[in-house]
């Protein structure tokens, strides 16, 4: 190929590709009205969750890079957590012992344990304890437990596979065996 003919490619690639973002970038910036003020507070927002997970992992001092695809998945989990928790609430906020029923409804399956320990972490020092969680805390303890990609802790943090609870392709299994999935039939397992 002629160097005129990879100039041409490179042009319309880079045509492409900043039409594409700049595309994501409306979208996102239209999802971020659901969430806060403006796109600015909500991507603050974003990476005050992302440092507290990372800290939370043992990560210190730490960069967070602002990637669109991150944010937006952040988005979208957590409207989707906010609709549930909804869903569920009881005056301005869930019992402790309905934790496991709303994660649940959210396609996570932790045991009550994590959901205990999650809380102790998520918990502040100087807060009043309180038998009902409040939504922000709710959706910061599925955050911690399921960490988004922008945090780049899911070696470090995070459910691991066992045999009761299996994970696979980081995705929880077990509700495949408790709907009844017809790939794994209860049969089967003997």
């Amino acid at each position: 190929m002629s160097k005129k003919v990879l100039n041409a490619i490179t042009l319309i690639q880079g045509a492409v590709k900043g039409w594409l973002e700049r595309k994501r970038l409306k979208r996102i910036i239209a999802k971020a009205k659901d969430h806060g003020p403006n796109f600015q507070a909500v991507v603050n927002a974003y990476r005050r969750m992302i440092d507290r997970i990372q800290r939370r992992a043992g990560l210190r001092n730490t960069r967070i890079i602002l990637n669109f695809s991150e944010l937006e998945e952040w988005l979208d989990r957590k409207k989707f957590y906010e609709i549930m928790f909804t869903k569920r609430e009881y005056f301005q906020g869930i019992p402790k012992q309905d934790l496991l029923k709303y994660f649940r409804d959210c396609g996570h399956f932790p045991t009550q344990s994590h959901i205990d320990s999650t809380h102790l972490l998520v918990q502040k020092y100087n807060e009043i304890y309180s038998e009902d969680v409040k939504k922000a805390k709710a959706i910061e303890m599925i955050f911690t437990l399921y960490p988004p990609e922008g945090a780049h802790v899911s070696h470090f943090w995070g459910l691991k596979s066992t045999w009761t609870r299996p994970i696979v392709h980081g995705e929880e299994a077990y509700k495949y065996l408790v709907s009844g999935h017809p790939i794994i039939k209860k049969a089967d397992i003997r």
